[in-house]
């Protein structure tokens, strides 16, 4: 969840279940839920970057409830005498039918909002719905962050503290990096691939894979960091460059950093980093060794080049 603040509203089994969301909400969905979403401030937008899983086919997803309202076919994709049956005035069942035109964002107004918005409870879900608001949304950004410096700072949870999680073996951060020219990474995931949304701000990424491919970052741009390639992203311009990700088989991954406190070469023994590198090890910790800082850095200088 990014801006601003909303309502969630589930539907499931004859049930509903509705709750407010704000920035740095994570909620877990299940397939097949039905599902409708309040953007409770009329000055700004709404926005929400999701993670979906197709449940049937791997490569293949479709909003269902969605196709079927925008191409009029919940109804009428039964036989006519089907239809009917569902209701015995056929002129309302008609009527019904043809109104399902206006697509899957409306405006609504004022009064409609404030109704909707009232968190209600129309029987319970059973866990993980049902349940306090607590163990259904966890905010990323109300808990102190796993990594702060001058540089950055990252929030992030996993299924040990977000337990719905656990099944579809799925973590989930927000980096924020805070200043111009400063730098994340560089670093890789040992089994986690990563998905990654920017939120706000411009800069940059490379990636060893393994040559070096770079691209622009701007608000609403997508990429994808597989396993095991080290990674760094750099802010440009004076602003922050915030950008959230879910890494993909989260469960028994590491982050391996490749510079700064903990890095993987500083770890090594002397003999083990001469016989690597090839030079003196006192060579080698000079350039390992040079920050001191972790994941966030003051980054590169002059102009960047895309590749």
């Amino acid at each position: 969840m990014s801006l601003p603040r909303g309502t969630i509203s589930l539907v499931r089994e004859g049930k509903r279940e509705s709750f407010n969301i704000k920035q740095g909400d994570v909620v877990r969905i299940r397939a097949g839920t039905t599902l409708y979403i309040i953007n409770s401030d009329k000055n700004k937008k709404l926005r929400i970057t999701k993670l979906l899983q197709p449940v049937s086919l791997p490569d293949e997803f479709q909003h269902i409830m969605a196709q079927l309202v925008r191409n009029h076919i919940i109804l009428q994709g039964f036989q006519p005498r089907i239809t009917f049956h569902c209701s015995e005035d056929k002129g309302r069942v008609q009527r019904v039918i043809s109104q399902q035109n206006k697509g899957v964002i409306v405006k609504a107004s004022e009064q409609q909002i404030r109704a909707l918005g009232q968190r209600e409870e129309v029987g319970m879900f059973p866990f993980p719905f049902g349940t306090s608001e607590s163990k259904r949304v966890f905010n990323l950004l109300s808990r102190k962050p796993s990594i702060s410096n001058r540089y950055g700072r990252l929030h992030e949870v996993d299924a040990s503290e977000f337990p719905q999680l656990q099944d579809i073996d799925v973590a989930v951060s927000y980096s924020n990096i805070t200043k111009l020219k400063s730098m994340q990474g560089p670093l890789f995931n040992s089994r986690s691939t990563k998905i990654a949304v920017v939120v706000n701000g411009e800069g940059y990424m490379e990636m060893a894979c393994p040559t070096s491919l770079s691209s622009p970052l701007k608000r609403g741009m997508l990429f994808a960091v597989p396993t095991g390639h080290p990674t760094i992203i750099v802010t440009r311009n004076d602003q922050n460059l915030e950008i959230a990700c879910f890494d993909i088989n989260a469960e028994n991954n590491w982050r391996e950093a490749l510079a700064g406190d903990k890095n993987t070469v500083n770890a090594m023994e002397k003999d083990a980093k001469e016989l690597s590198f090839g030079i003196p090890a006192r060579e080698v910790d000079e350039v390992f060794g040079k920050q001191n800082e972790r994941f966030f850095f003051l980054g590169p200088r002059g102009g960047h080049a895309y590749a």
